[in-house]
């Protein structure tokens, strides 16, 4: 019994000092001190100052550790002398329950008993006073010993609650983390494979309930716009109606067929060029353009060289194609004003250029000929720069159209072959032609091709998409109108013209309205759901519903 309380009133071990604790660190991570070599004889090993700071971060990491091992000993030795104090106490309460026993049963003796019987009875209480005595001394000295081990235990549990905690919350980080690698992993996918579902999901969601039947019934009014026979007869759309011009006037219309405006002009062979509400015309060879819109003229220039080809911006930028001794093609650029502000000199010839939607600057088709051959670059330029932005690759065949798509990517309509070409001028694809090139359309978000079908009465329409990675046209179709004539994009939609109908197609390939027309018609204008036709002597207008 004496053994078992002198073990339970053992005292703890005082934990090692803050010193001691630095002292054992260093000697486990043979950390450099540098103030232990200031002064010294002994020059300081030659140490990085990295290797310095891995080492001052070993020795915190060391020193955090026994800590943690020095708490979790003096847990474990305050957990060890509450269980001694408990098994003291319950052996105590034992040994006062037996004498308490003795003396009820000395109670009931009978009062015949002799004086040596209640003597023994008072050194026995005597005995049990002092056991209570020693007990209430043994669960003070407990009392005061819990007290003491208490600070500790609080330490202890505040630490295992950090790191419960800490272990928690890394637990949550990485699950964050995780489920942030599968969204950024699946988004890649989704990212690498839209060559593949996006032209599926587009079909799909453009393709149409059912083709759209017009009945093809001309307009009255004021249709037909009725003219006399002329050489040259030529109908371009604006944004807001539509422009005639023959051999003598230039006549603006609107959607009704009104009259809005008739300028004469003196152009043997005039060309027509529309952008906006604006109509640039210009002498194929001659030495002068003009701008015009429904109000009257807004420019005229002349200019020294023969103009070759020309075109207009938006912005009403005019660019024109002269030739000089020196160079086979020089590039002028005018305000809408007519000052000059750039020039782009070529000893290749120009076949076709094309503007920037903001008029900053343009595409230029150019060719020359080698060995029979003809063949084409393409360039980018901008009117603030003497540097060309882009230069192609050369392409084996004559091209006749460029334009930049929405995605950076530039069409590019040869005469044998279709190209698209990446922002530096490399070659993405090449499509060649199945049959000869009957027309084409360009536009930011769509290219398309026509050809002539091989049999009878019959054609082949292919579409492009701006957004497409593939190696092939998105979409081919095979009509059954006639030979294809004329063709226009707008708004994804194609609009072609055959012998005798007029179809609309989505860039899917999907057939979306038609309407059967004359044979006779030459040419057309799509505009707001309405269709201009050209003939010999008159403009007609149908509704079209796509």
């Amino acid at each position: 019994m004496n053994d078992k309380r002198s073990k339970g009133r053992r005292r703890k071990k005082n934990p090692p000092t803050k010193e001691e604790k630095t002292i054992r660190i260093t000697k486990q991570t043979d950390f450099v001190q540098r103030d232990e070599f200031h002064g010294a004889e002994e020059p300081m090993p030659n140490v990085t100052f990295r290797e310095i700071k891995r080492q001052k971060k070993a020795a915190q990491k060391a020193a955090e550790r026994e800590q943690e091992e020095q708490l979790r000993k003096e847990a474990e030795e305050a957990e060890e002398s509450r269980s001694r104090i408990e098994l003291t106490n319950t052996e105590d309460k034992a040994e006062e329950e037996k004498p308490e026993k003795a003396d009820e049963s000395k109670i009931t003796v009978s009062g015949g008993e002799n004086k040596e019987q209640a003597s023994e009875s008072k050194e026995e209480k005597s005995e049990h006073k002092s056991r209570k005595e020693k007990k209430a001394e043994k669960a003070e000295k407990a009392e005061k010993a819990e007290k003491s081990e208490k600070p500790h235990e609080e330490i202890s549990n505040v630490t295992d609650i950090r790191a419960a905690r800490k272990k928690e919350k890394n637990k949550k980080l990485y699950k964050k983390i995780a489920a942030i690698a599968v969204v950024v992993a699946f988004g890649v996918g989704v990212y690498a494979s839209r060559g593949v579902w996006v032209p599926k999901l587009e079909g799909i969601l453009d393709r149409p309930h059912a083709t759209i039947v017009n009945d093809g019934k001309k307009q009255s009014g004021n249709f037909p716009l009725t003219f006399d026979e002329s050489s040259v007869n030529v109908i371009k759309q604006l944004s807001d109606g539509i422009v005639r011009v023959d051999d003598r006037n230039i006549a603006f219309y609107d959607e009704s067929g009104n009259k809005l405006s008739d300028n004469s002009h003196n152009f043997a062979n005039p060309v027509v060029r529309t952008s906006g509400k604006r109509v640039l015309v210009y002498d194929n060879g001659g030495n002068s353009f003009r701008v015009l819109n429904k109000k009257g003229e807004l420019l005229s220039k002349d200019i020294d060289q023969s103009i070759l080809l020309a075109e207009i911006a938006p912005d009403s930028t005019v660019a024109v194609v002269t030739q000089t001794e020196k160079y086979a093609a020089v590039l002028t650029v005018y305000d809408s004003s007519g000052a000059e502000i750039y020039q782009w000199s070529s000893s290749r010839r120009i076949l076709d250029i094309s503007f920037d939607k903001d008029g900053s600057g343009c595409c230029i088709s150019t060719f020359s000929s080698s060995g029979g051959a003809l063949r084409s670059v393409i360039y980018h330029v901008t009117f603030d720069s003497t540097e060309e932005k882009m230069k192609s690759e050369q392409l084996e065949t004559l091209a006749v159209a460029v334009q930049r798509n929405d995605n950076g990517d530039y069409w590019v309509v040869g005469d044998t072959c279709f190209y698209k070409l990446d922002s530096n001028g490399k070659i993405l694809m090449r499509y060649e032609y199945p049959e000869e090139l009957s027309d084409y359309a360009l536009t930011d978000t769509t290219a398309a091709v026509a050809f002539d079908g091989i049999q009878r009465k019959t054609g082949t329409l292919a579409v492009f998409r701006s957004d497409s990675d593939g190696d092939k046209p998105d979409s081919v179709v095979y009509t059954q109108s006639g030979k294809p004539k004329k063709m226009t994009a707008e708004n994804k939609k194609v609009i072609l013209l055959g012998e005798d109908n007029i179809e609309a197609y989505d860039s899917a390939g999907n057939l979306l309205a038609t309407a059967a027309v004359s044979s006779e018609y030459l040419d057309f204008v799509y505009l707001n759901d309405s269709v201009y036709f050209l003939g010999l002597h008159e403009i007609n207008k149908i509704a079209f519903e796509t």
